[in-house]
Parts: C-alpha cells; structure tokens; sequence
C-alpha cells in the first residue's frame, strides 16, 4: 500500500466542480482524502460521498476507459489519483502472486457488474420520479382550484384501498383455512386416541376376565402351529357332548330311538293315559 501510494498523484478540487465527469476518458483510480462530493449518472444524484471513499476502479483495471459516473466536489477536495500506467509500476515492483492477480481482477469485475446494475436502478427511479413531479406540477399551474390534483389522488386513494382490501381479505381467507385444517387435524388425533385407547380397555377386560377364570390369554385361544391347551381341548369336549346329547338323547337310555326317548320327556299325566291304554288292550288280547 506504501509502494502504491507514492505512485498517487495528489490533487485539490474547489466546490461545485467536476472531479470526474461523465462520458469522458480516465485511466485512473480517485480518492477522496478530505471534503466530500456528490457520485451523479445522467444528472441524478446516487450517493453522497466522504472521505475513502473512490471512484474509477474500472477506469484504472483496465475494465473500460469512459468514465461511467461523474463526482462532483460539495466542498474543498483532496485527492489521490493513481493511473494505470503506475499501478502496473507498483504492482511489478511488489511482484505479486500471477493466480492471487487474476482473482483480484475476476472479483473486481463482478464488484463493477453489480455497481452498474444498481447505479441504473436508481437512477431509473429517480428520473420516472422527477419526471411525474415535474407533469404534477405543471398540471397544478394549470388548474387554480386544485381540482384535477384532487381527482388524481382520490383516484389512486381509491386504488389503493382497494387493493390492500383485496390483500387483508385473502390473508384472512387463509388465516381461516389453516386455523380449520389445524382444528381437524387435533379432531382426529383425538378420536384415534380414544381409539385406542377404547381398544386398550376392552383387551384389558378381556384379559381380567381370563386371569379370574384361571386361564391365561396365551392359552386360551391355540395360535397357528401349536397343540390346543387342556382347557380348551375340555371346552372343546363338553361342547361335543352337548350336541351329541341334544341330537341322540341322554346317555342312559341305552341307544333307543328318539321316539322312546321323546316319551320320556312326556309329562306324568300323559304317561299314566298311555300306561291305561296299553292295559286295556292287554285284557281285550
């Protein structure tokens, strides 16, 4: 920074004078040193500029050779100006690194491209906003009363309730939808709660009433590819008996027919009727 700063040349700039201007050829880097300027494309103002602040970087890279914004003095001005003539100088009497050069040129450039993008962006903006103000105005010399200034803004004022009406509207739109899909989403999480936990309760009565009974849940029902528990094979046995008594009688008649075992489940009365008939065709025999 020493080597570069005694290849600068120093130079004073009085107020409301061009320390560089717009459209013209520059080779060189300025730096403010004291006072401050105004950084100006196509006559609007960007920035304000104080002391470090520079101006020219592309002019001295060898990026391009017209200045692209002027900067104009608001006070007494000190400058540094180092060309690039003697930057090349400094720069092959410090011998620097070639790949460490060529990065600082790479990124130097991508600094430029992205300060001529906003430059033009302000001052679009700014010459569309002087360009409106300047049609106001001259529209409010014309009209005395102020009538037309009055419609213009009511008609925008209406616009733009408008809009922000159509904006609040759709924000509570969705507000609402999202407070709905919240309120069903607990709703189900709720009803597969007591799901569950209705299922927990009812398997848990089931195995109480098991453990009271003595069996044991694992016993009670044979899974797939093992031999039925002796509880269930004595359930299984009673249940037979039953249907076999239900079907042939009880097991005391001795196999007779079901026509002998349904006069046994007559009444007394009707036995002793059938008794006496069979008696008196005995004595008529």
């Amino acid at each position: 920074l020493e080597r570069i700063v005694v290849h600068c040349d120093r130079n004073i700039h009085f107020p409301n004078k061009y320390i560089v201007r717009e459209g013209e050829k520059d080779d060189r880097m300025h730096v403010l040193n004291l006072g401050s300027g105004r950084l100006m494309k196509l006559g609007c103002e960007i920035f304000t500029y104080g002391p470090g602040k520079f101006v020219g970087v592309e002019n001295m890279l060898g990026f391009t050779t017209i200045c692209t914004t002027s900067l104009f003095s608001t006070s007494i001005c000190h400058c540094l100006a180092l060309s690039r003539e003697r930057y090349g100088t400094a720069l092959s009497a410090a011998a620097p690194n070639a790949q460490a050069n060529a990065q600082f040129l790479k990124r130097q450039k991508v600094i430029f491209t992205q300060f001529q993008q906003m430059v033009q962006q302000v001052t679009a903006r700014k010459r569309m906003w002087t360009r409106y103000q300047t049609l106001l105005f001259s529209q409010a010399s014309n009209d005395s009363d102020g009538v037309e200034i009055k419609k213009n803004v009511l008609h925008e004022w209406h616009f733009a309730s408008q809009r922000l009406g159509r904006q609040r509207r759709k924000e509570a739109f969705e507000a609402q939808q999202r407070e709905e899909m919240i309120k069903h989403f607990v709703r189900k999480q709720h009803l597969a709660h007591a799901k569950a936990l209705g299922r927990d309760q009812r398997r848990n009565l089931v195995v109480t009433l098991l453990h009271s009974r003595g069996d044991s849940p694992e016993r009670c029902s044979p899974s797939p590819g093992n031999s039925p528990s002796p509880s269930f094979q004595r359930q299984q046995q009673q249940q037979q008996q039953q249907r076999s008594l239900t079907r042939n009688g009880s097991p005391k008649s001795g196999g007779r027919s079901p026509g002998h075992h349904s006069s046994i489940l007559l009444s007394p009365d009707t036995r002793s009727c059938s008794r006496s008939r069979s008696r008196s065709s005995n004595s008529n025999s």
